[in-house]
């Protein structure tokens, strides 16, 4: 208000201190310290109602102002007025709506040519980062900024190569089995997790080129193709095969496996993007050739629940020619007491034909399990399905070493003729 006189007052309760101030230590109101700094202020108030009635009619003018403003513009008009670090704060709210919607925000930008072009290498950086960080959930819009950057020439190599690399290595999880024989293959499983992208149209081809032991080399080969997706989860099964006379002898080998990794377009003539190389470290036991590393289990008490787990799907005969037919068919499985690794073959009289092989492991889901081979002389319409224990089948997994020992046959199977 509007001072109406020099009176001492009390701050605090407002009391009136002539006569009392200066003099008195405390306020005879309300006992405040009266020697403390701004304690007392001169002159009385008198409100201006007519000043304050103004102020709240303008206040709620503007109020009003911009809420029409609002309806008639919309959220999305009032996206495109945002600068760029406020759109950026946004987007790092990471799982809000909010920030999916600052990220299509600045990809709108960036196709339509306005947003400056140090701005789109901030907030490249910001994307790169958000996928380099594990602990954040990966949101696909933070992958699509990127690939519209470069789509739209406002993306350095050196950032698109980091993008794909670090898509890539983040993508597979490396595993191996931790003990074999000497003798035996050495099994790896390549596990795809969804990859930190967007909806780039990639491949990734990964060689598994060698391995070390300190400065002992080890040989072998094997290859795994893939698409890199951010909703893709899969598996991939290999074994390197030429790896047994490498081995020293028995022992616990702490293992540098060495993958060569080729990032690819779909959609071109050349296709190569980029090719980095990636490492493990991993711990392998090598026992000797007479040492256990998977053995058949036979229990009658279980032999009912692993019948009751597999569902036998049709078998298919394509005749190709006289004499030689592409026989496939598929296994669902259901939960099983033990693990399983088999051979499939077919079975007509005394003469049987080999279609391939089949695994799992204890505690997976529903799984289906595709077979299939080109057979020569066959010309059956009724066969005998045999499921055969196979430890050569066991030892190229990463996690088998009991598996179902006897056999199980599905007998007098008609074929669907084709």
């Amino acid at each position: 208000g509007r001072a109406v006189d020099d009176h001492p007052v009390c701050r605090k309760c407002r009391f009136d201190l002539t006569g009392v101030y200066p003099g008195a230590a405390a306020c005879p109101e309300c006992g405040a310290d009266l020697e403390a700094a701004s304690a007392v202020r001169i002159g009385n108030r008198r409100p201006r109602p007519l000043l304050t009635l103004g102020g709240v009619l303008t206040l709620t003018t503007v109020v009003l102002a911009v809420w029409i403003a609002w309806g008639s513009i919309g959220p999305a008009a009032w996206q495109q007025l945002k600068p760029v670090w406020w759109l950026r704060v946004e987007a790092a709210n990471h799982g809000s709506v909010s920030s999916v919607a600052a990220l299509d925000e600045l990809m709108w930008r960036i196709k339509t040519n306005t947003i400056a072009r140090r701005h789109i290498g901030k907030v490249v950086d910001d994307a790169l980062a958000v996928q380099a960080d594990d602990t954040v959930p990966w949101e696909p819009k933070w992958g699509e900024l990127i690939e519209t950057a470069r789509a739209w020439l406002q993306l350095s190599d050196a950032q698109w190569d980091a993008y794909l690399s670090t898509a890539a290595e983040k993508a597979f999880e490396l595993e191996l089995r931790p003990r074999i024989r000497a003798d035996d293959p050495l099994p790896y499983r390549l596990v795809q997790n969804p990859a930190r992208v967007g909806e780039a149209d990639l491949a990734v081809h990964i060689y598994f080129s060698g391995l070390w032991f300190g400065d002992q080399g080890v040989g072998g080969q094997s290859y795994v193709g893939a698409v890199l997706s951010a909703t893709t989860v899969d598996y991939f099964h290999r074994a390197i095969t030429s790896i047994s006379p490498y081995w020293p002898g028995p022992g616990v080998y702490e293992l540098l496996v060495v993958l060569d990794v080729g990032v690819y377009t779909k959609r071109t003539i050349n296709p190569t993007i980029t090719r980095f190389q990636t490492t493990f470290k991993r711990r392998l036991e090598v026992v000797g050739a007479d040492a256990f590393s998977a053995r058949p289990v036979h229990d009658p008490v279980l032999e009912q629940a692993v019948r009751n787990a597999l569902h036998l799907e049709p078998i298919v005969n394509d005749r190709m020619s006289a004499g030689m037919s592409q026989v496939t068919g598929e296994i669902t499985i259901h939960q099983t007491p033990v693990d399983l690794a088999f051979d499939v073959i077919v079975r007509r009289g005394d003469r049987e034909w080999y279609l391939g092989s089949i695994f799992r492991s204890v505690g997976q889901g529903m799984t289906r399990h595709d077979y299939g081979n080109i057979i020569y002389d066959f010309d059956a319409t009724h066969v005998d399905l045999i499921l055969r224990p196979s430890r050569d089948v066991a030892v190229i997994t990463v996690d088998i070493f009991e598996y179902w020992g006897s056999e199980i046959v599905f007998e007098d199977v008609k074929l669907q003729q084709r």
